[in-house]
């Protein structure tokens, strides 16, 4: 990292603003983690797949792979913002899943829940709860705030860069 000099406060600002929006992409990177793991609790943990019509693609191609989050950092020193979206589509071996393009995806179907479909009623028993939304996006900011891993791997960030925050 090339060392840069402030000449006056808006210059240091501006420094600082930089930093921490590059800093962000650590705090994605934590992030999506968290949202991998609100969907194995929300998503893969609340009910069984039915066998053999469903395969569950996980954290290869399904709602938990780290690679169907694109996000973005937007913002400058007073305000910077990290939005971290899950592009899933739905799976192909499951009829009828619905729309699963953009602006939906297969994780707006899931988050709100759906009233129709081939799942209403299934051989498992859990067709009320594949119904109903779960909202993973909020389990996964509940539990970044309640660790404050977003502020910590930030810290880690901008220590790395040898900007001290404590």
């Amino acid at each position: 990292m090339a060392r840069r000099t402030a000449k006056n406060l808006d210059d240091l600002f501006k420094i600082i603003g930089e930093e921490v929006k590059e800093s962000m992409e650590d705090v994605a990177t934590v992030t999506k983690i968290y949202q991998s793991e609100a969907v194995q609790s929300r998503i893969y943990d609340t009910y069984t797949a039915q066998e053999p019509y469903m395969e569950r693609r996980g954290y290869s191609g399904g709602l938990a792979d780290k690679d169907n989050m694109p996000h973005t950092v937007s913002g400058g020193i007073e305000q910077i913002e990290l939005f971290v979206d899950n592009h899933t589509r739905g799976n192909p071996d499951v009829y009828q899943t619905g729309s699963t393009y953009a602006p939906d995806y297969l994780s707006g179907i899931i988050v709100r829940g759906r009233d129709r479909g081939r799942y209403m009623t299934n051989r498992t028993n859990t067709s009320d709860v594949y119904l109903n939304g779960r909202n993973f996006f909020k389990t996964a900011v509940d539990n970044m705030q309640r660790d404050l891993a977003h502020i910590d791997e930030l810290k880690r960030s901008l220590k790395r860069k040898k900007i001290q925050t404590d």
